[in-house]
């Protein structure tokens, strides 16, 4: 008889295959309208006028400006946490790719519920605030 293992994520005693949808602890895409909102226009609009969706993980940021609604390819910033000075513009390429975990299993990506950001290049400058040096103390 062949023995089976199930591989286990390292942060849960959820099976890999269950466990994005568990640890998310909501839906990847938003909802229809914010979804509508993100479709593809021609000329693309400028960060400080583009809806967006903002996602994080352990790897970094992406602000998503356009999804295609036929093959859910996104437009977007991305960010990562090891080299913020190197964020850049540009084709995320399918977005069911971050919606399955990427890298190691712990390094999935999450929606940002919270921010209440107005366009895109909000989103950008509040994430890039993180990563800004802390201003100097006063000593006294």
């Amino acid at each position: 008889m062949r023995q089976h293992n199930p591989r286990f994520h390292p942060l849960s005693d959820m099976p890999l295959f269950e466990s994005q949808r568990t640890l998310r602890g909501h839906p990847f895409y938003p909802n229809a309208g914010l979804l509508r909102a993100l479709a593809p226009r021609e000329p693309r609009r400028t960060p400080e006028e583009a809806p967006c969706v903002v996602y994080h993980s352990p790897w970094g940021h992406i602000v998503v400006t356009e999804i295609d609604p036929e093959s859910l390819n996104g437009y977007g910033w991305t960010c990562r946490s090891s080299f913020p000075d190197g964020a850049e513009w540009g084709d995320l390429g399918y977005m069911g790719d971050f919606e399955k975990k990427r890298g190691r299993p712990w390094e999935f990506w999450e929606r940002d519920l919270h921010s209440e950001d107005a366009n895109a290049a909000a989103a950008v400058t509040r994430i890039l605030q993180r990563y800004a040096p802390p201003a100097p103390r006063d000593e006294q």
